[in-house]
């Protein structure tokens, strides 16, 4: 393979193209939304929210007339970004949700585990009855299913509706 040799005002210029930076911003609507998770591969989310949340901060950046609504339609009603993790919260293509099948399952073992040391592992036993539950009346809130609370003391989720549908999360093996 022949080396290629960069200025460092090369290379500078190279990473704000990438990163989707330059001036006029070059992403526009939905389609630039997912055209740009995919060229970075995805985006960190976290839920803190001090002057915008980060994901919104980061797409607001790049994004001609971007707003937060867009990214939830594309994830919640179109489908075609996940929330998931992968090294931390993140929000990618469905695209690439089979290559996170080893991230998953090392994820739900953690949950597990986490579960047991919390006196909440009872919460698993409940997985069923909340698929049927979202099943029958469309996606939910765990607020929303009455399951009961976990054993007095615990730390962590104190009703196993939320127990149990963290556990779901990180185990993945319901998708509508």
């Amino acid at each position: 393979m022949e080396k290629i040799y960069l200025s460092k005002e090369q290379l500078r210029k190279f990473l704000i193209i990438y990163q989707g930076l330059q001036n006029p911003k070059v992403f526009k609507g939905y389609e630039g939304i997912k055209e740009f998770v995919k060229r970075v591969g995805c985006l960190q989310y976290d839920p803190l929210n001090v002057v915008g949340r980060n994901i919104d901060l980061i797409l607001q950046s790049r994004i001609e007339n971007y707003k937060p609504k867009m990214l939830e339609e594309l994830m919640y009603e179109d489908r075609e970004l996940i929330d998931g993790w992968d090294k931390m919260m993140s929000i990618y293509s469905v695209e690439d949700w089979p290559y996170f099948e080893r991230v998953r399952a090392r994820r739900k073992s953690e949950i597990e585990e986490v579960l047991r040391c919390r006196n909440s592992r009872e919460a698993i036993t409940y997985v069923d009855t909340i698929r049927k539950y979202i099943g029958d009346n469309g996606a939910c809130l765990p607020s929303k299913i009455d399951l009961g609370g976990t054993k007095s003391g615990t730390w962590g989720h104190g009703k196993f509706s939320s127990a149990a549908m963290d556990y779901m999360f990180n185990d993945l093996g319901f998708r509508s």
